[in-house]
């Protein structure tokens, strides 16, 4: 072989190696569930993680019989995509099967109307309305175990509002939040049940211990009505949102896990430290600087923020800013929590509560960077051209990327924004009014 031919192999070989090495190391896949007016279904966008651009944006499934498409979650290994429609008397549970060429989606009923779900494996547990919650395993696709809060609890309960599967996947913990409308069913209380048998080994009530902000005529509201739930080992902190309290719960994991509070306390997550009207509703768990912290965003009518400790169990800090900020992501090497303003709005009423929608058009960038030292959050605010509902993270090494759902009108947009560059890379349209979305990081090569 002549020296310039092994020449032109080794260049060969070597350009070969660089164009390997120059191609995006990984993908993100955003799935959303959509509405276009006739039809719900579910859509996979696929973009850069470095660059913000587009790979492929695809219509998974897509049905008349799927009018209300809500909730939705993807199992960890990226295989599965189970998505809910919130409607009752028909099959009503979507799951798309992602190792099929092309994907392929399979229906299940829940028996009264789903709501949240969450994965573990290859299967999921699902709640909902009527006290109804199952486990499904997506391989088959089956339903695994039915159970019922009003059949299965003593008193009876109403329905589930969060479900955490515990880090040993064996055991799932759900937060009930209301009483029913007639108070026969119970809320106010936290249940842990076995997977995916779902066999009952918690029951633990919640202390009602601020009749002040009760509804004395109003059964559903007569309690902390706890909501979203936290879960930190390392600082052995058990948390839970509390609605009509606006507060949080604190106490030991350990002991909520054996079926007993421990150290129990309730904390304000109202900017100026009153109760019973600042409905925290959206959270974000992250650790900085070797410490764990929950931001919680309040939908009351003056909004605020407040960051809570979980070793120290206390709010470390509260700032004003607006209500209803939705799904705020933590980017570490910003140290900024971003959030949309989709606007939610609670507010005490004579009779009960009232909810409304305000949207706006303004990202929220909160800057938790000094809580270590000063224990302060600052607000930043940029302007958008549309109504801004929800957000995505786009996991790559840069940590800038944000996906931004919004619009004005149908179909909804979505755009990829840089972060620090304080501008968009990539905006594009969906294929409807988004509802939920959930996402997963893969390898490209």
């Amino acid at each position: 072989m002549s020296g310039q031919s092994r020449f032109h192999r080794m260049f060969a070989f070597v350009l070969l190696v660089c164009l390997i090495l120059v191609q995006p190391a990984t993908a993100t896949e955003l799935y959303y569930t959509f509405h276009d007016g006739e039809r719900g279904g579910l859509a996979r966008l696929v973009i850069d993680s470095e660059t913000g651009e587009v790979g492929s944006h695809d219509v998974l499934f897509a049905s008349a019989d799927c009018q209300h498409p809500r909730k939705l979650a993807i199992t960890d290994c990226g295989r599965y995509v189970i998505m809910a429609s919130e409607e009752t008397g028909r099959h009503n549970l979507f799951i798309t099967n992602l190792q099929n060429d092309p994907p392929t989606t399979e229906t299940l009923r829940f028996l009264t109307e789903p709501d949240e779900i969450r994965t573990f494996g290859t299967k999921a547990i699902i709640g909902g309305s009527s006290g109804n919650v199952i486990t499904v395993d997506l391989e088959e696709p089956t339903i695994l175990a039915r159970w019922n809060a009003r059949s299965d609890l003593s008193p009876s309960g109403h329905k589930t509002e969060d479900l955490v599967v515990l880090p040993c996947g064996e055991r799932a913990i759900m937060s009930f939040q209301k009483d029913n409308r007639s108070g026969r069913h119970r809320g106010s209380r936290m249940v842990i049940v076995t997977l995916p048998e779902l066999e009952t080994v918690v029951d633990l009530p919640l202390p009602r211990n601020r009749p002040e902000l009760h509804y004395p005529d109003v059964p559903r509201e007569q309690g902390p009505n706890p909501e979203v739930i936290h879960l930190s080992p390392q600082t052995n902190t058990f948390f839970v949102s509390l609605d009509l309290y606006g507060g949080a719960a604190l106490a030991d994991l350990d002991a909520v896990l054996e079926g007993r509070w421990s150290n129990l306390r309730y904390v304000t997550t109202a900017v100026d430290e009153s109760w019973g009207d600042a409905f925290p509703d959206r959270f974000v768990h992250f650790s900085r600087d070797g410490r764990e912290f929950v931001l919680a965003l309040n939908s009351g009518e003056a909004g605020g923020g407040v960051v809570i400790d979980l070793e120290k169990r206390e709010v470390i800090a509260r700032a004003e800013m607006r209500h209803g900020l939705e799904t705020p992501i933590y980017f570490d090497r910003l140290g900024v929590v971003v959030a949309t303003p989709a606007g939610k709005m609670k507010r005490r009423g004579p009779e009960g509560l009232i909810r409304t929608f305000h949207p706006g058009r303004n990202l929220h960038l909160l800057d938790v960077s000094q809580l270590a030292s000063k224990g302060e959050i600052s607000v930043e605010k940029h302007e958008m051209e549309h109504l801004l509902f929800r957000t995505a993270p786009v996991e790559s090494g840069t940590g800038s990327l944000v996906l931004l759902m919004m619009g004005t009108d149908v179909p909804d947009q979505i755009g990829v924004f840089d972060l620090e560059k304080r501008e968009f890379r990539t905006v594009i349209a969906a294929y409807g009014e988004i509802a939920r979305t959930a996402g997963s990081r893969r390898t490209s090569r």
